[in-house]
């Protein structure tokens, strides 16, 4: 149902009923997930449903499927999600920004921080890097600025330079 549904909703057509109104609401909300926005229309309905006819076992036999298939069309229209977001609080930000350009291939934006407890002025360089990267990324960061502070989100969608095509809005 999933790989079907995500197949239809790729190439721009849907299969009507609350796929309709979930394309509606995805253009007035395009940073929600159309198998997300789908989701939850057709969770609303099954629950009325539930309630009407006091069938709470098969509905929740059915959300769970419809769970599993929103995740599985999610995946087909924007993919795994394998990109993540560094920060990297140090006091060397452009020796490991020139490594992680020339080591890594990614770019990095150094940002001015203040240390909210301390007061004093940091900087952190900003980087969007394969998940895959990570433990190069460490080893870059330790290798130069052991003292340095890292975090690591994970990056629904990143878009541009060796990344997702920033003009594909739907």
């Amino acid at each position: 149902l999933g790989l079907g549904s995500g197949l239809v909703y790729h190439v721009g057509a849907t299969g009507g009923g609350t796929d309709i109104a979930a394309r509606l609401v995805r253009r007035k909300y395009p940073y929600m997930n159309f198998g997300t926005i789908s989701l939850a229309l057709n969770a609303l309905v099954v629950v009325t449903f539930a309630v009407i006819f006091k069938r709470f076992d098969s509905a929740m036999y059915t959300i769970i499927t419809m769970f599993v298939s929103s995740r599985i069309v999610n995946l087909i229209l924007y993919g795994l999600v394998n990109s993540s977001i560094c920060y990297i609080i140090t006091i060397k930000p452009h020796e490991i920004a020139s490594e992680i350009s020339g080591r890594l291939h990614r770019g990095a934006t150094i940002l001015r921080g203040e240390g909210a407890y301390s007061g004093e002025e940091r900087d952190v360089v900003l980087c969007a890097v394969k998940r895959q990267q990570i433990p190069a990324l460490r080893r870059i960061v330790s290798e130069i600025d052991d003292r340095s502070f890292v975090i690591v989100t994970e990056s629904h969608a990143v878009f541009g330079e060796n990344f997702g095509d920033i003009g594909n809005i739907d």
